[in-house]
């Protein structure tokens, strides 16, 4: 069976977001399996988008060719209840459309998210890279699961640091900041350590 792949791009007021990140990562991941290279900026210019005024997530899935493009209202969601969950085999370095293996991580529960675990140290949210905060800055685990646009953004800008965080070391830190395609660390999207469920 071969597998499908997907890019969630920011877009608002009219504007898409990073785009050159997410041509970075299809390429990457296209080399990997062997697919053919898209020009993802040329494929979004052939379909309709919405409204000047407003804030969307672009789905693009792919394979060997664009697949479907739909752009979907976006709103921003606070954190309420978020755990920890161990999952020393989970493996998502490539934008996958199957998410069944993360899903099950959370099913059953009653979580916004979860902090996935692996092998003792922290990896990434369930739709999220991690930004640990301090006194002394940002930092992002350097054992994430998926490569996350914003993540490389953020450190390409110098506004976060790559560090090894262990499970152990989390409450060594105030809050956790989630951070993706969508959600830019200014916009407070964050749980604080102390109110983690374990």
């Amino acid at each position: 069976m071969s597998h499908q792949f997907t890019e969630a791009i920011k877009y608002k007021d009219g504007k898409f977001y990073n785009l050159s990140y997410h041509q970075l990562r299809m390429d990457k991941t296209s080399e990997h399996f062997g697919l053919n290279k898209i020009n993802l900026a040329k494929n979004i210019e052939k379909v309709p988008s919405p409204d000047k005024k407003g804030f969307y997530k672009c789905r693009v899935l792919y394979a060997n060719e664009i697949e479907n493009i739909e752009f979907l209202p976006y709103s921003l969601r606070e954190k309420q209840k978020v755990g920890i969950v161990q999952a020393d085999e989970i493996n998502y370095s490539y934008k996958y459309a199957n998410r069944e293996k993360l899903e099950k991580l959370i099913a059953g529960t009653d979580f916004d998210d979860i902090i996935i675990v692996k092998n003792g140290y922290v990896t990434d949210a369930l739709f999220s890279n991690l930004v640990f905060e301090t006194e002394n800055g940002f930092f992002t685990p350097e054992t994430f699961l998926l490569p996350g646009t914003k993540r490389q953004y953020l450190l390409d800008k110098q506004v976060i640091s790559e560090t090894k965080i262990r499970a152990k070391d989390i409450f060594d830190y105030s809050k956790i900041r989630f951070i993706n395609s969508m959600i830019d660390i200014e916009d407070d999207i964050f749980i604080e350590t102390k109110k983690l469920i374990l």
